[in-house]
């Protein structure tokens, strides 16, 4: 066609490499086209060309490409995506449990972050599962309010009684000093845990909103969950792992998984919670590499707590830990790995040496022999332990403190905080990053102790603080907290001058049943069992602790109960909103004032403030059991075992309430359930020696009765009971000694004198128990019994002395 031109007679280029160009008829052109316009039709032509090319030789590459897109698509976004849905369904489905350290919920119509008891079991066997101290903080934190939250475990927390822990007295303290300023503090503390526990509750307490964060942890790297010693978790030797395991436990998914494949915790974890006794067979000496692990995981743990405190605007108080160096010898020792059998048996002629000399009075003569031994292998830490207690005798204080130092972080059942973990904690702490503070409570309690070395004034035992070690601890802290207030821009003035224990006691209401309560249990449950007893001069040393604990048994008197009453009553009044006194006030009402009416109106208000408070609902089960509601005491104790069923204390009064309607058989059932956990429980042998008793099985009755009287030899119901049994079978012999240990514990008992009296007079023995009626109308003029028994006993040494008739 005229006007257009084909290739032919075209313009070429001169260069062969290049392709051939061809016009393009364009739509619409007109004929006359200049020469410029052919070129670059031309040029757009060959662009087209070269990219239908490229194009071609690229499809197979970009097939190729697009392909395995597609594989990984499928390979991961849909199985996402379908775990995702099963997630969700698994909630929805109300399958599972919160994991979070802090639940969110409605109180009395205001939102409010609670504990979740059941954090620990991504941390716990179940039957092992410790929980939470309670708590419930209003959310938004209110205008105004301090919020801090202390994190460790058992110490922290306050064991044996987390109402008088060191958080509470630092509460008083502060209020105290700065009365403008309203304080809130969280106890976080929880039993048995360490600090891969402690970081996940550091991370789950953000949602609190907390000002600061105060980390008092270190006894239990070792023995807590994942530590080289521990009975609670597998070990690893990948710190990812456990972290990566513990995210898992998160998941609806990963907690189904971990139920159907069931899977142990570890070989020697125990059926049930069985205390520091659980760990007898996990020693581990100084220099395993194992406990390089540990110490490093610490470091690891406890700089992650302080990047998220400062991470989240939270000022972090990170403490070292104090420990009974002086009167707490080592739970377990082990002579060097390299020790031959010559040099061993030298070694324990030495020591066996040291020993006598020791128990002679000759300490120097011991000493001799103790630093020959450590000759030998310096290792054993019962060597270090007694040749530091004979330096102090011989008032060596400074060579004295470093073997009780040594003799701790030689111990192989490893409850405390050693001295690489004090270290650690001043490491990390001399980092020097804003929002972080430093307390060194080891060094302050060595300041406070006789030549620096603490011992029973501040500890219970090895590393529990009884009621002046908590105030020691608190004080110490309190100067950092000052210096936080400051940095956030309160206005505190000069640094504070403390309020005196005596001051914070009658605050907290500790009154001398408070510090029985807590010394008795500390002798039941620790001092009495295993390792304690394992401890050298264990026996002593506990003839001693009890020795102090009968001091502070109540007298019986209406006197001091009204004067103790008071005590609760005036702290009451000072801080209305204190639910922690209000509980206290209610114990005390129902297991020693046997005011059971008031006890039930004050644990109502506690449970109005903490609705899912364990130990208030099984008080409030025990108070109802006393006003004759067994039905509704059961109710409560079921009710708290559905959501914990290993609370033992629970349990225990279930079985009661069981007990006291007749119902022997599943009383029995549930009182051998508890001995299961507590086998060395004095009150549940003679609970269940005395339903045996009334089952008509006196002969199983007996053995459990002469356990209660050796667990607890100032147990009067015990004997009591035994008396009864043994009285019952004509044992008057063995009956008597019973009946008089009885009296000796409680004199003014009508039942404990009538009975004593009764049974020597089936002996034979009239006068005497003629002695015995008389001190029992004595103690109750007004009861009948008494009075009848005494009237028959005179009768018969009247008719004795007229002689036959």
């Amino acid at each position: 066609m005229a006007g257009y031109q084909t290739a032919s007679n075209s313009t070429r280029r001169p260069t062969s490499s290049r392709l051939p160009l061809q016009s393009v008829a364009l739509p619409g052109a007109s004929l006359p086209y200049s020469r410029i316009n052919r070129k670059l039709i031309s040029v757009q032509t060959l662009c087209y060309r070269m990219d239908a090319e490229k194009t071609s030789q690229e499809t197979p590459i970009r097939k190729h490409r697009r392909r395995w897109l597609f594989r990984l698509i499928a390979l991961t976004a849909i199985p996402a995506f379908l775990l995702i849905l099963l997630e969700l369904g698994l909630r929805l489905a109300g399958v599972g449990h919160p994991t979070a350290f802090a639940v969110k919920t409605q109180l009395n119509g205001q939102p409010v972050y609670v504990e979740n008891n059941q954090f620990g079991r991504r941390f716990f066997p179940e039957a092992l599962i410790r929980t939470p101290v309670p708590f419930a903080v209003a959310t938004p934190k209110p205008e105004g309010t301090f919020r801090i939250v202390v994190l460790g475990g058992s110490a922290a927390q306050g064991i044996p009684d987390f109402t008088f822990g060191f958080g509470r007295y630092l509460e008083v303290l502060l209020r105290s000093r700065y009365p403008d300023i309203e304080f809130e503090i969280v106890n976080a503390g929880m039993v048995a845990i360490n600090s891969h526990v402690v970081r996940e509750i550091a991370k789950d307490c953000v949602a609190l909103d907390p000002d600061l964060f105060v980390v008092y942890m270190g006894n239990n790297e070792v023995v807590g969950p994942f530590g080289a010693g521990t009975v609670f978790t597998p070990s690893s030797s990948d710190l990812w792992l456990i972290r990566a395991g513990l995210l898992a436990k998160t998941t609806r998914i990963g907690q189904v998984l971990d139920a159907l494949l069931n899977t142990p915790s570890t070989d020697n974890a125990p059926e049930h919670w069985q205390g520091m006794s659980m760990f007898l067979e996990q020693q581990v000496r100084e220099g395993a590499p194992a406990l390089e692990t540990v110490y490093e995981r610490f470091r690891r743990n406890l700089s992650d707590i302080a990047a998220t405190a400062r991470s989240n605007g939270i000022a972090c108080l990170v403490c070292t830990v104090g420990t009974n160096l002086q009167d707490s010898p080592p739970f377990a020792s082990m002579h060097r790995p390299d020790i031959t059998e010559s040099e061993k048996a030298q070694w324990d002629h030495l020591f066996q040496l040291g020993i006598a000399d020791e128990s002679r009075g000759d300490i120097e003569g011991a000493v001799a022999r103790y630093r020959e031994a450590a000759g030998i292998d310096a290792q054993y830490a019962d060597l270090r332990f007694r040749l530091g207690r004979c330096l102090a005798a011989l008032e060596s204080s400074e060579t004295a403190r470093s073997h009780f130092a040594a003799a701790r972080d030689l111990d192989t059942l490893r409850f405390r905080a050693d001295t690489r973990i004090n270290e650690i904690i001043r490491s990390v702490s001399d980092v020097g990053r804003d929002g972080l503070y430093f307390v060194d409570v080891e060094q302050a309690f060595a300041a406070e102790s006789v030549e620096g070395m603490p011992g029973d004034e501040y500890f219970y035992e090895h590393v529990h603080l009884n009621f002046t070690g908590n105030y020691l601890l608190a004080r110490s802290i309190l100067s950092e907290v000052h210096s936080v207030l400051a940095d956030r821009g309160h206005d505190v003035g000069a640094a504070p001058s403390p309020l005196q224990q005596v001051d914070c006691d009658q605050y907290l209401a500790v009154t001398q049943w408070e510090r029985f309560r807590a010394a008795d249990a500390i002798h039941r449950g620790f001092l009495r069992k295993p390792p304690f007893t394992n401890q050298s001069g264990h026996t002593g040393r506990l003839r001693s602790f009890v020795a102090r604990v009968n001091k502070l048994r109540l007298p019986d008197s209406e006197d001091v109960l009204r004067s103790l009453d008071a005590v609760y009553r005036a702290a009451r009044d000072e801080n209305p909103g204190d639910v922690w006194l209000l509980y206290n006030h209610a114990r005390f009402l129902a297991e020693i004032s046997n005011a059971y009416d008031q006890a039930e109106q004050e644990l109502q208000l506690v449970l109005k403030a903490l609705p899912n408070f364990p130990s208030a609902q099984s008080n409030m089960a025990s108070v109802q059991l006393e006003l004759g509601n067994h039905g509704k005491a059961e109710a409560l104790c079921r009710s708290v075992l559905e959501r914990q069923p290993h609370d033992v204390n629970t349990r225990a009064t279930l079985a009661n309430a069981l007990l006291a309607q007749q119902r022997f058989a599943e009383a029995i059932e549930q009182y051998a359930e508890v001995l299961k956990s507590d086998p060395d429980d004095p009150t549940i042998h003679n609970h269940l020696g005395g339903t045996l008793i009334a089952m008509g099985r006196p002969a199983e009755a007996l053995p459990h009765l002469r356990d209660a009287v050796r667990l607890d030899p100032g147990y009067f119901e015990a004997y009591y009971n035994l008396g009864l049994l043994l009285g019952g079978q004509r044992q008057f012999d063995d009956a008597i000694p019973c009946f008089r240990r009885a009296v000796e514990l409680r004199p003014n008992s009508v039942a404990a004198l009538f009975s004593l009296a009764q049974t020597l007079l089936l002996q034979g023995n009239v006068e005497e128990a003629v002695d015995h009626f008389e001190a029992a109308v004595k103690a109750d003029p007004n009861d009948p019994i008494a009075r009848g028994g005494l009237d028959a006993a005179l009768e018969i040494i009247e008719r004795a002395s007229a002689g036959p008739e």
